[in-house]
């Protein structure tokens, strides 16, 4: 929901798949989600899996022709300059490439606890390579470390817990993210996703 209610307050986010549908959308860029799957079959890893990579210093030279390749894209798709958001589970995998891209970036931490998001792994059909609950707590943990290497690893960051706008309708720590981002709080817009969701 984070990256929705983002999009619905004026940031970019592309082509995205099942667009039409809010209940449904991802908004997780196609082209972004294509490069991911790439990255991890060029690395041996399935491309569905959320396994930890073999080395962050292996993806580094990707680096090298990120922008210009991404930026290419995206103007491609229609970007005109507004601000861009990249959504993707598989970021905090390879963070330290977009980092180093980017420097000036700010990011948007969304945070679970560990059992709310051990329950959404063994619900998802798109979560693969773990089998049962403690498995899955075992990389939730993992999970947890790899974002706290993310949050001390970037200058700009802000860190979000969906289950507050989510469950309880409570807007006052994404209206802060929002005003951060230099983007315009959209209440019309934002009550309409929620509400779309709900149908």
């Amino acid at each position: 929901m984070t990256a929705a209610i983002l999009a619905a307050c004026g940031c970019w986010v592309g082509r995205v798949a099942n667009s039409g549908d809010v209940r449904k959308c991802s908004y997780e860029n196609i082209i972004v989600s294509d490069i991911m799957r790439k990255a991890k079959l060029a690395m041996g890893l399935n491309p569905d899996s959320h396994a930890k990579l073999p080395s962050q210093a292996a993806t580094m030279p990707l680096c090298i022709w990120l922008e210009g390749w991404l930026s290419r894209e995206f103007s491609y798709q229609g970007h005109r300059g507004e601000p861009w958001l990249v959504k993707s589970s598989s970021l905090v995998l390879v963070w330290p490439i977009w980092a180093r891209s980017w420097p000036n970036a700010k990011w948007v931490i969304v945070r679970r606890d560990n059992v709310g998001l051990v329950r959404a792994a063994m619900t998802t059909h798109t979560m693969f390579g773990r089998s049962g609950a403690e498995a899955w707590l075992e990389w939730a943990e993992w999970y947890e470390r790899e974002l706290n290497a993310l949050e001390e690893g970037v200058q700009y960051k802000q860190t979000v817990w969906p289950t507050k706008f989510a469950a309880q309708k409570d807007f006052r720590e994404i209206k802060k993210v929002v005003a951060k981002l230099n983007l315009e709080w959209n209440d019309v817009a934002v009550t309409k996703l929620f509400e779309s969701k709900e149908q």
